[in-house]
Protein backbone atom coordinates (compact mmCIF):
# COMPACT_ATOMS: atom_id res chain seq x y z
CA UNK A 1 0.00 0.00 0.00
CA UNK A 2 1.41 3.37 -0.62
CA UNK A 3 2.42 5.17 1.80
CA UNK A 4 3.13 9.36 1.30
CA UNK A 5 6.30 10.88 1.71
CA UNK A 6 6.89 14.33 2.95
CA UNK A 7 7.03 15.93 -0.75
CA UNK A 8 3.48 15.02 -0.36
CA UNK A 9 2.48 15.85 2.39
CA UNK A 10 3.73 19.26 1.91
CA UNK A 11 2.16 19.37 -1.54
CA UNK A 12 -1.31 18.15 0.82
CA UNK A 13 -0.83 21.14 3.09
CA UNK A 14 -0.54 23.50 0.78
CA UNK A 15 -3.24 22.56 -1.28
CA UNK A 16 -5.44 22.81 1.62
CA UNK A 17 -4.10 26.39 2.88
CA UNK A 18 -5.07 27.46 -0.95
CA UNK A 19 -8.38 26.10 -0.40
CA UNK A 20 -9.28 27.90 3.00
CA UNK A 21 -8.10 31.41 1.61
CA UNK A 22 -10.30 31.07 -1.62
CA UNK A 23 -13.20 29.52 -0.23
CA UNK A 24 -12.66 32.95 2.40
CA UNK A 25 -12.15 34.86 -0.42
CA UNK A 26 -15.68 33.88 -1.95
CA UNK A 27 -18.07 34.30 1.00
CA UNK A 28 -16.40 38.07 1.53
CA UNK A 29 -17.20 38.90 -2.26
CA UNK A 30 -20.66 36.79 -1.46
CA UNK A 31 -21.86 38.78 1.37
CA UNK A 32 -20.34 37.52 4.48
CA UNK A 33 -21.04 34.35 6.35
CA UNK A 34 -24.84 34.70 6.00
CA UNK A 35 -24.22 33.36 2.60
CA UNK A 36 -24.82 29.40 2.12
CA UNK A 37 -20.89 29.48 0.46
CA UNK A 38 -19.50 29.67 4.07
CA UNK A 39 -20.20 25.76 3.99
CA UNK A 40 -17.91 25.44 1.17
CA UNK A 41 -15.16 25.01 3.76
CA UNK A 42 -16.13 21.77 4.80
CA UNK A 43 -14.16 21.12 1.29
CA UNK A 44 -10.64 22.08 3.05
CA UNK A 45 -11.83 20.64 6.04
CA UNK A 46 -12.47 16.83 4.91
CA UNK A 47 -9.93 17.28 2.45
CA UNK A 48 -7.18 17.33 5.55
CA UNK A 49 -9.28 14.59 7.51
CA UNK A 50 -8.55 12.36 4.63
CA UNK A 51 -4.86 12.93 3.55
CA UNK A 52 -3.74 14.44 7.02
CA UNK A 53 -5.24 12.69 9.75
CA UNK A 54 -7.45 14.00 12.94
CA UNK A 55 -5.49 16.02 14.53
CA UNK A 56 -4.77 18.03 11.49
CA UNK A 57 -8.12 18.03 10.29
CA UNK A 58 -9.21 19.41 13.88
CA UNK A 59 -6.45 22.19 13.49
CA UNK A 60 -7.79 23.23 9.77
CA UNK A 61 -11.35 23.21 11.33
CA UNK A 62 -10.17 26.14 13.82
CA UNK A 63 -8.34 28.26 11.46
CA UNK A 64 -11.11 27.96 9.06
CA UNK A 65 -13.81 29.27 11.53
CA UNK A 66 -11.33 32.28 12.25
CA UNK A 67 -11.31 33.11 8.59
CA UNK A 68 -14.77 33.01 8.56
CA UNK A 69 -15.11 34.49 12.21
CA UNK A 70 -13.50 37.59 13.07
CA UNK A 71 -11.25 37.79 9.95
CA UNK A 72 -14.37 37.95 7.67
CA UNK A 73 -15.47 40.54 9.66
CA UNK A 74 -12.46 42.36 9.17
CA UNK A 75 -12.62 42.01 5.27
CA UNK A 76 -16.29 43.48 5.19
CA UNK A 77 -16.15 47.82 5.45
CA UNK A 78 -18.28 49.88 6.13
CA UNK A 79 -22.07 49.05 4.74
CA UNK A 80 -20.74 45.33 4.22
CA UNK A 81 -19.18 45.64 7.76
CA UNK A 82 -21.31 42.56 9.96
CA UNK A 83 -21.27 41.08 13.50
CA UNK A 84 -20.81 37.65 14.23
CA UNK A 85 -20.81 36.77 17.37
CA UNK A 86 -21.53 33.18 16.50
CA UNK A 87 -18.44 32.12 15.15
CA UNK A 88 -16.48 30.23 17.68
CA UNK A 89 -19.66 27.79 17.61
CA UNK A 90 -19.08 27.43 13.99
CA UNK A 91 -15.23 26.99 14.70
CA UNK A 92 -15.72 24.47 17.04
CA UNK A 93 -18.18 22.74 14.80
CA UNK A 94 -15.55 23.20 11.89
CA UNK A 95 -12.44 21.33 14.34
CA UNK A 96 -15.41 18.63 15.19
CA UNK A 97 -16.19 17.77 11.75
CA UNK A 98 -12.67 17.36 10.86
CA UNK A 99 -11.64 15.64 13.44
CA UNK A 100 -14.14 13.01 13.35
CA UNK A 101 -13.58 12.20 9.74
CA UNK A 102 -10.61 12.00 10.48
CA UNK A 103 -10.32 9.32 13.04
CA UNK A 104 -13.00 7.74 11.11
CA UNK A 105 -11.03 7.74 7.91
CA UNK A 106 -7.91 6.62 9.79
CA UNK A 107 -9.60 3.55 11.21
CA UNK A 108 -10.40 2.38 7.58
CA UNK A 109 -6.81 2.79 6.52
CA UNK A 110 -5.56 0.73 9.23
CA UNK A 111 -8.21 -1.88 8.68
CA UNK A 112 -7.28 -1.83 5.16
CA UNK A 113 -3.73 -2.01 6.28
CA UNK A 114 -4.06 -4.87 7.68
CA UNK A 115 -6.26 -6.68 5.22
CA UNK A 116 -3.09 -6.05 3.35
CA UNK A 117 -0.25 -7.72 5.73
CA UNK A 118 -2.95 -10.69 5.93
CA UNK A 119 -2.91 -10.98 2.49
CA UNK A 120 0.68 -10.87 1.95
CA UNK A 121 1.47 -13.32 4.90
CA UNK A 122 -1.20 -15.80 2.88
CA UNK A 123 0.80 -15.16 -0.26
CA UNK A 124 4.23 -16.00 1.44
CA UNK A 125 3.09 -18.88 3.42
CA UNK A 126 -0.22 -21.02 2.21
CA UNK A 127 0.27 -19.47 -1.64
CA UNK A 128 0.59 -23.14 -2.58
CA UNK A 129 -2.57 -23.94 -0.68
CA UNK A 130 -4.60 -21.40 -1.73
CA UNK A 131 -3.75 -21.60 -5.50
CA UNK A 132 -4.09 -25.78 -5.46
CA UNK A 133 -6.26 -27.44 -2.46
CA UNK A 134 -8.44 -24.47 -2.35
CA UNK A 135 -8.98 -23.84 -5.07
CA UNK A 136 -9.95 -27.37 -5.99
CA UNK A 137 -11.90 -27.57 -3.08
CA UNK A 138 -14.29 -24.55 -4.08
CA UNK A 139 -14.58 -26.44 -7.68
CA UNK A 140 -16.10 -29.84 -6.41
CA UNK A 141 -17.63 -28.00 -3.52
CA UNK A 142 -19.25 -25.77 -6.99
CA UNK A 143 -20.84 -28.70 -8.27
CA UNK A 144 -22.20 -30.84 -5.66
CA UNK A 145 -23.93 -27.55 -4.41
CA UNK A 146 -25.29 -27.51 -7.98
CA UNK A 147 -26.65 -31.12 -7.64
CA UNK A 148 -28.22 -30.30 -4.48
CA UNK A 149 -30.21 -27.31 -6.34
CA UNK A 150 -28.27 -24.48 -4.85
CA UNK A 151 -28.20 -21.75 -8.02
CA UNK A 152 -27.46 -18.20 -8.69
CA UNK A 153 -25.78 -15.75 -6.10
CA UNK A 154 -26.09 -18.32 -3.70
CA UNK A 155 -23.59 -20.95 -5.28
CA UNK A 156 -21.23 -18.05 -6.10
CA UNK A 157 -21.37 -17.41 -2.14
CA UNK A 158 -20.80 -21.65 -1.96
CA UNK A 159 -17.67 -21.16 -4.55
CA UNK A 160 -15.59 -18.24 -2.44
CA UNK A 161 -16.56 -20.34 0.98
CA UNK A 162 -14.71 -23.49 -0.89
CA UNK A 163 -11.74 -21.26 -1.90
CA UNK A 164 -11.62 -19.99 2.15
CA UNK A 165 -12.19 -22.54 3.81
CA UNK A 166 -8.99 -23.22 5.48
CA UNK A 167 -8.33 -19.74 5.52
CA UNK A 168 -8.03 -19.42 9.43
CA UNK A 169 -4.60 -21.90 9.24
CA UNK A 170 -3.14 -18.53 8.88
CA UNK A 171 -3.31 -18.07 12.65
CA UNK A 172 -1.89 -22.06 13.32
CA UNK A 173 2.01 -22.91 13.44
CA UNK A 174 3.01 -23.21 10.09
CA UNK A 175 4.97 -26.67 11.98
CA UNK A 176 1.99 -27.94 13.24
CA UNK A 177 0.65 -27.93 9.50
CA UNK A 178 3.86 -29.69 8.15
CA UNK A 179 4.50 -31.95 10.37
CA UNK A 180 4.72 -35.01 9.02
CA UNK A 181 3.86 -37.43 11.40
CA UNK A 182 0.69 -38.00 14.39
CA UNK A 183 -0.09 -35.16 15.99
CA UNK A 184 -0.29 -34.89 19.70
CA UNK A 185 -3.71 -34.16 21.30
CA UNK A 186 -2.52 -30.36 22.01
CA UNK A 187 -1.32 -30.38 18.21
CA UNK A 188 -4.85 -31.30 16.94
CA UNK A 189 -7.04 -28.85 19.58
CA UNK A 190 -4.23 -26.09 18.04
CA UNK A 191 -5.44 -27.51 14.61
CA UNK A 192 -9.46 -27.27 15.37
CA UNK A 193 -9.54 -23.48 16.07
CA UNK A 194 -8.52 -22.78 12.14
CA UNK A 195 -12.37 -22.99 11.33
CA UNK A 196 -13.60 -20.42 14.00
CA UNK A 197 -10.51 -18.31 13.17
CA UNK A 198 -11.21 -18.64 9.74
CA UNK A 199 -15.04 -17.59 10.11
CA UNK A 200 -13.62 -14.55 12.59
CA UNK A 201 -11.72 -13.09 9.89
CA UNK A 202 -14.17 -12.64 7.42
CA UNK A 203 -17.01 -11.43 9.63
CA UNK A 204 -14.12 -8.68 10.68
CA UNK A 205 -13.59 -7.87 7.06
CA UNK A 206 -17.32 -7.40 6.43
CA UNK A 207 -20.41 -8.37 7.46
CA UNK A 208 -21.40 -9.11 4.12
CA UNK A 209 -19.74 -12.15 4.46
CA UNK A 210 -21.71 -13.70 6.97
CA UNK A 211 -22.74 -16.76 4.99
CA UNK A 212 -19.62 -17.59 3.36
CA UNK A 213 -18.44 -17.25 7.36
CA UNK A 214 -21.04 -19.65 8.47
CA UNK A 215 -19.72 -22.25 5.71
CA UNK A 216 -15.86 -22.00 6.85
CA UNK A 217 -16.81 -22.35 10.47
CA UNK A 218 -19.03 -25.60 9.97
CA UNK A 219 -16.81 -27.29 7.37
CA UNK A 220 -15.59 -29.66 9.75
CA UNK A 221 -18.97 -30.64 11.68
CA UNK A 222 -20.21 -33.94 11.54
CA UNK A 223 -23.86 -35.25 10.71
CA UNK A 224 -23.49 -37.50 13.94
CA UNK A 225 -22.32 -34.84 16.12
CA UNK A 226 -18.71 -35.49 16.65
CA UNK A 227 -17.26 -32.84 14.64
CA UNK A 228 -15.94 -29.15 15.38
CA UNK A 229 -16.01 -26.56 16.18
CA UNK A 230 -19.46 -26.48 17.51
CA UNK A 231 -20.48 -30.27 17.56
CA UNK A 232 -23.67 -29.69 15.60
CA UNK A 233 -25.22 -32.06 14.56
CA UNK A 234 -27.37 -33.43 10.99
CA UNK A 235 -29.33 -30.41 9.28
CA UNK A 236 -28.36 -28.15 12.46
CA UNK A 237 -24.86 -27.37 10.71
CA UNK A 238 -25.23 -25.69 7.89
CA UNK A 239 -25.59 -26.96 4.41
CA UNK A 240 -22.99 -25.02 3.15
CA UNK A 241 -20.40 -26.74 5.60
CA UNK A 242 -21.71 -29.90 5.04
CA UNK A 243 -21.57 -29.36 1.13
CA UNK A 244 -17.83 -28.21 1.50
CA UNK A 245 -16.78 -31.32 4.17
CA UNK A 246 -17.27 -33.43 1.36
CA UNK A 247 -15.55 -31.60 -1.29
CA UNK A 248 -13.01 -31.24 1.21
CA UNK A 249 -12.10 -35.02 1.66
CA UNK A 250 -12.13 -35.65 -1.66
CA UNK A 251 -9.13 -33.30 -2.17
CA UNK A 252 -7.32 -34.31 1.16
CA UNK A 253 -7.74 -38.09 -0.73
CA UNK A 254 -6.43 -37.00 -3.74
CA UNK A 255 -3.80 -35.15 -2.58
CA UNK A 256 -0.06 -35.94 -2.00
CA UNK A 257 0.64 -35.71 1.75
CA UNK A 258 3.75 -35.97 3.51
CA UNK A 259 3.16 -39.27 5.13
CA UNK A 260 1.18 -40.99 2.28
CA UNK A 261 0.64 -40.58 -1.58
CA UNK A 262 -2.35 -39.83 -2.95
CA UNK A 263 -5.24 -42.46 -3.67
CA UNK A 264 -5.24 -44.60 -6.92
CA UNK A 265 -7.72 -42.83 -8.83
CA UNK A 266 -10.81 -40.82 -8.71
CA UNK A 267 -13.10 -44.22 -8.19
CA UNK A 268 -11.51 -44.94 -5.19
CA UNK A 269 -11.26 -41.80 -3.47
CA UNK A 270 -14.98 -41.36 -4.45
CA UNK A 271 -16.11 -44.37 -2.78
CA UNK A 272 -14.02 -43.22 0.26
CA UNK A 273 -15.81 -40.00 0.03
CA UNK A 274 -18.84 -41.48 0.36
CA UNK A 275 -18.07 -43.10 3.03
CA UNK A 276 -16.92 -40.12 4.97
CA UNK A 277 -20.16 -38.20 3.72
CA UNK A 278 -22.72 -40.30 5.62
CA UNK A 279 -20.73 -38.62 8.79
CA UNK A 280 -20.16 -35.33 8.01
CA UNK A 281 -22.66 -34.84 5.08
CA UNK A 282 -25.52 -37.22 5.14
CA UNK A 283 -27.70 -35.28 2.69
CA UNK A 284 -24.95 -34.77 -0.23
CA UNK A 285 -24.29 -38.66 0.11
CA UNK A 286 -26.69 -39.02 -3.32
CA UNK A 287 -24.97 -36.67 -5.19
CA UNK A 288 -21.47 -37.72 -4.38
CA UNK A 289 -22.38 -41.25 -5.68
CA UNK A 290 -23.17 -39.67 -8.64
CA UNK A 291 -20.67 -37.32 -8.96
CA UNK A 292 -18.36 -37.71 -12.24
CA UNK A 293 -16.58 -34.47 -12.11
CA UNK A 294 -13.91 -35.04 -9.87
CA UNK A 295 -10.43 -35.48 -10.64
CA UNK A 296 -7.30 -36.49 -8.72
CA UNK A 297 -4.83 -33.99 -9.30
CA UNK A 298 -1.30 -35.33 -9.99
CA UNK A 299 0.87 -32.67 -9.11
CA UNK A 300 -0.89 -31.53 -6.33
CA UNK A 301 1.31 -31.14 -3.08
CA UNK A 302 -0.60 -29.83 0.39
CA UNK A 303 1.14 -30.29 2.98
CA UNK A 304 -1.67 -28.53 5.61
CA UNK A 305 -5.22 -29.61 5.27
CA UNK A 306 -6.67 -30.49 8.38
CA UNK A 307 -8.60 -33.57 7.28
CA UNK A 308 -5.03 -35.21 7.12
CA UNK A 309 -4.09 -33.56 10.42
CA UNK A 310 -7.50 -35.19 11.68
CA UNK A 311 -6.49 -38.67 10.11
CA UNK A 312 -3.03 -38.97 12.63
CA UNK A 313 -4.56 -37.35 15.36
CA UNK A 314 -6.62 -40.53 15.03
CA UNK A 315 -3.32 -43.01 13.62
CA UNK A 316 -4.58 -43.78 10.54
Amino acid sequence: MWEPTGLYRLAHLTLIAVLLLAVTRVVALTGGTPNPLVHLMYGPILLAAAGSGPWVAAAVGVVAGVLVGPQQQVMLTGAEAQSDARWPVRMLIYSLIGGGAGMVLERLRRSLRATRELAEQLARGYGNTLRTLAALVAYHAHELGKRLGVRGHDLETLWWAGLLHDLGKVGIPEYILRKPGKLTAEEYREVQRHADLGAQILLSASPEFATIAEGVRAHHERWDGKGYPRGLAGEASPLFGRILAVADVFEVLTSRRPYREPSSGATRAASSTRRWSRLCCNSSTKAVSRRRGFRPPSTTRCRCSSFGACSRRNGS
